[in-house]
This record gives C-alpha cells, sequence and structure tokens, in this order.
C-alpha cells in the first residue's frame, strides 16, 4: 500500500521511501546558518560506489537513523534516491506515527566536499553525497519523496528557483553535548602519573 501525504509518500508494506534526493540546476534556499544558496549539476555530484553507505536519519541527526539507501542514481531531473526503512523501533515509529501525522515532507541530501565556481559562487563543482535526512522543509523546494505510481507525474525544475527563507528546523530533542578531545598527558590541576 502507497500512501501520500503532501509531497511525501512512503510505500508501507515494503517499508521503502522514494525521491529525488537533490534535484538539478535548481538554487538552494537561503539556510538558517546564512550558507549561501547553491545548485548542482549532474557533473558536478558524486555517488558512492555502495548505495548502503548513505544513512537517511530525522533532520541532519546522525543520531536519529530510520533507514539507509538501496538505490542512488542521476535522472535527468537530479539524483533520484529508495531508502529501505529499518525494522527497528526508530523505522517502526517513522512509519507509524511521524510519516501519518505529517511531520517529514522533504529529503535533504548531506554532502561532503563542497567546492564552488570561483565565477559563479552559487554553482558547485564537486561534492559527494554521503548522508540524507527526512526533513520538515528541505534546502531545495523540489527535493521530495514521492511513490513509484506518482514518479511519471513529478515535474523537474526547469529553471533556477526564487530564493526563500528556509523554516527553522524543529527537533524533537536536543542536541547530544560533544565530549571534549583532550591533548597532552595532563593538566596542571591532575598529579603527574608515577
Amino acid at each position: 500500500m502507497t500512501t501520500e501525504l503532501g509531497t511525501f509518500s512512503v510505500n508501507i508494506e515494503d517499508r521503502t521511501v522514494e525521491g529525488i534526493l537533490l534535484p538539478f540546476g535548481e538554487t538552494s534556499r537561503l539556510s538558517m546558518s546564512k550558507t549561501e544558496p547553491i545548485y548542482f549539476s549532474a557533473d558536478a555530484v558524486s555517488l558512492p560506489a555502495d548505495a548502503s553507505v548513505v544513512t537517511l536519519n530525522r533532520e541532519h541527526d546522525q543520531f536519529s537513523p530510520v533507514g539507509r539507501a538501496i538505490v542512488l542514481e542521476k535522472r535527468d531531473e537530479g539524483v533520484y534516491a529508495k531508502f529501505a526503512i529499518a525494522r527497528t523501533p526508530e523505522g517502526d515509529e517513522f512509519l507509524t506515527k511521524e510519516y501519518p501525522a505529517g511531520r517529514f515532507k522533504k529529503l535533504s541530501a548531506e554532502i561532503l566536499g563542497i567546492v564552488r565556481d570561483t565565477a559563479d559562487k552559487a554553482r558547485a563543482v564537486a561534492g559527494k553525497i554521503t548522508g540524507a535526512a527526512l526533513t520538515t522543509e528541505g534546502a531545495f523546494e523540489s527535493a521530495a519523496l514521492f511513490s513509484a505510481d506518482d514518479r511519471g507525474r513529478q515535474s523537474a525544475p526547469t529553471s533556477r528557483n526564487r530564493l526563500t527563507r528556509m523554516a527553522p528546523s524543529t527537533r524533537t530533542r536536543p542536541r547530544r553535548p560533544r565530549k571534549r578531545k583532550t591533548w597532552g598527558m595532563g593538566t596542571s590541576a591532575s598529579p603527574a602519573r608515577p
């Protein structure tokens, strides 16, 4: 059974979601962190050789995974992704509570090593997809999930979209504090080792 809610759809029986993870030729929104808008072409983004290394999480929280990519491929409209939802309490919660409630509507790519064109700072010339997130508002307006039944009706972005400010993230729990790295053998407050 495939159910839909806005721009988001899920095949609950197969425990899969699919859609355009990174649209080509579409300018991102201005992020809350003031990251300058950017757009990608097919040549500018690389995909991992094994799609399963790409984890699907909630709102870019690495401590909240819900699935793994089973397909990543470049299509005319952008990077298409299909994810298997994990058979875990978190995956079950997504399928039975969060998705039906309409909590997530967009996909958002996690890209490492972005290099911008020196002449056109909005154009990416390199970057590698390393992860993905389910979000309430993605960086790209057309990066949304869709079911296999809807794939033929999806329209690819035809021009660079008007820039808009991205809505703030709605996190369900606070970030975990990072552990401090310490260097050296000790501090003046601690006794030296014998």
